[in-house]
């Protein structure tokens, strides 16, 4: 078996030299080192690179024979060893540039279909559930890598370029002799490539953690959760394995387990009593310390979660603002003061229509935390903005990824609506676990009825699956036309009036619909829905004790 390639001071290596290092084990990818997460434009962007021989930047490792760590064995289709291949070796674990080398490795090394019969079946059999990777191949004809799920006469699987006795022998079959110059001149690209390698030596976890944060924060945009990930982690605890199976058992049964890793980290920055200034390296040391706080976060989110399905809310993706989830997770936990059911849904609402959360900074994003948290004490709901309360209404312009726009999802689904006059109500339980909020939530009138800004207006926003827009259109016409009597009068049955209703579509409205003056219904639909959201709020402003704001700045 060959030795190791790495010496004592930095050096360059081959990119041949480097695969066989992970291959064999004497290059190790740690497990707080975040996945494979470039998109293939990176990748191909890496390939190219080499293709060219232009520069791709230096490997950092870690050298030790004091610490031993869980690694990863896998790197897309590849398996990996997780232990040194050589007995008493040191260790080396990769620090910086696992991105270039696992797209490397990931492109160049054999498939496993072309292992042993039984090493490919048991490869495929664990992947089979995953997204698999690309496969890679050099297009013969154009000279540029490409990705393909079938091979073709002119696709030249990458990693026969780091082989030359397979390259040959596929060259002799190749039916264009341009093709032998392609692939000859790209393998010499690939062959005579170097990579500086630059070892740190020590047996500091703790030092060799901290040089791969602060690379890696200089150098990308890693996600918080994986940050914490690598400043928390110890032999005895892995943040993000524990995560995902936390969310697995506890939030996945119900509906939640896409929740964003930011508001798990949010949570248990909170109650560690940490503030939320964005600085990861006291929050990673404090779970380290105290690694329960995850699991205590996932159950405090699972509550906050089970609360907001009770206000009509059943998904992460229509919670008007991502925070709320974070600040009612801290304000349900069981060693928390638990603050009243009532309590917390007039502040859900009355944060939503006063869009509290826009634009928040983390110093504000704390005083309403601590609000929220002495209300809970006190049993008294006290306005935690720095301006007074004040309902926001519905602008002349509704983005659909918006908190407003989320909203009026919930309310316009507590009216019942439906497909068409005395058919069945929209399943909006059904329609949040298929649909994003910017998918039910659809326009009736186009840019042929009204003037292009009230097509994206509120007033022409209307509970309607993506699927049934058309017919529900046709339905509201034929509704308008047969409202409209021969003597101008407006006047609809029972069951038709009960239909409108469950869109907010009031008499007013439908009067102007019915007298072919689109505009104007827009605009008094749009008024209707900002009475209706006002009297929603009624019974939760009665929980304010005053108007004024309980914290001005």
């Amino acid at each position: 078996m060959k030795q190791a390639s790495y010496l004592a001071e930095p050096y360059v290596s081959s990119i041949a030299q480097l695969i066989e290092d992970m291959e064999q084990g004497h290059l190790l990818v740690a497990r707080f080192q975040r996945p494979l997460v470039w998109t293939e434009d990176h990748q191909l962007e890496l390939l190219r690179s080499v293709q060219r021989g232009l520069p791709v930047g230096g490997i950092l490792v870690w050298r030790t024979r004091g610490q031993k760590l869980a690694c990863y064995d896998r790197i897309g289709r590849h398996r990996l060893r997780t232990q040194p291949a050589t007995a008493g070796s040191a260790e080396q674990y990769v620090l910086d540039g696992f991105q270039r080398l696992s797209t490397l490795y990931s492109a160049l090394q054999r498939e496993p279909g072309s292992m042993d019969i039984e090493s490919a079946e048991e490869a495929h059999e664990e992947l089979e559930d995953e997204l698999l990777p690309p496969r890679w191949y050099l297009h013969l004809e154009a000279g540029e890598f490409v990705t393909s799920e079938e091979e073709a006469p002119h696709l030249l699987p990458a990693w026969v370029l780091l082989d030359r006795m397979e390259l040959l022998r596929r060259e002799r079959k190749f039916s264009n002799e341009g093709w032998v110059e392609v692939a000859e001149t790209v393998f010499a690209a690939f062959d005579r490539f170097k990579i500086p390698v630059s070892p740190l030596v020590t047996d500091d976890l703790e030092i060799a953690i901290q040089a791969f944060e602060k690379i890696n924060s200089q150098v990308s945009k890693v996600g918080r959760l994986h940050s914490a990930h690598a400043l928390s982690w110890s032999p005895e605890f892995d943040l993000l394995s524990e995560a995902s199976r936390l969310k697995d058992n506890l939030l996945a049964p119900i509906g939640w387990s896409r929740l964003d890793d930011d508001a798990l980290l949010e949570v248990c920055t909170l109650m560690l009593g940490l503030p939320l200034d964005g600085r990861q390296e006291r929050v990673g040391k404090a779970l380290r310390a105290k690694p329960e706080t995850l699991r205590e976060a996932v159950v405090a989110l699972k509550m906050a979660a089970e609360f907001l399905q009770t206000e009509g809310i059943y998904r992460p993706d229509f919670v008007p603002y991502s925070r709320q989830v974070v600040l009612l997770a801290a304000a349900l936990h069981p060693t928390r003061a638990s603050a009243s059911h009532e309590l917390l849904s007039a502040w859900l609402w009355l944060t939503t229509y006063a869009e509290l959360f826009t634009g928040i900074s983390g110093g504000r994003f704390q005083r309403v935390h601590e609000e929220l948290q002495r209300s809970g004490l006190t049993g008294i709901l006290t306005w935690p903005g720095w301006r007074p309360f004040e309902r926001r209404p519905l602008g002349g312009r509704l983005d659909l990824r918006s908190a407003r726009a989320r909203a009026l999802v919930l309310r316009l689904a507590e009216l019942s609506p439906g497909v068409r006059p005395g058919g069945e109500p929209v399943d909006v339980h059904r329609l949040q676990h298929e649909n994003a909020a910017t998918e039910v939530l659809c326009r009736a009138l186009t840019r042929e009825h009204v003037l292009a800004p009230l097509v994206v207006s509120a007033g022409n926003s209307f509970l309607v699956s993506p699927e049934h827009v058309a017919e529900f259109r046709d339905n509201l016409w034929q509704v308008a036309v047969n409202a409209l009597d021969p003597g101008g009068e407006v006047a609809v049955p029972p069951l038709t009036l009960s239909w409108l209703e469950g869109h907010a579509v009031s008499f007013q409205a439908l009067s102007h619909l019915a007298n072919g003056h689109l505009d104007a219904f827009v605009l008094q639909r749009e008024a209707d829905l900002n009475r209706m959201e006002a009297d929603f709020l009624v019974s939760h402003t009665r929980r304010l004790p005053t108007i004024a704001s309980a914290a001005t700045s």
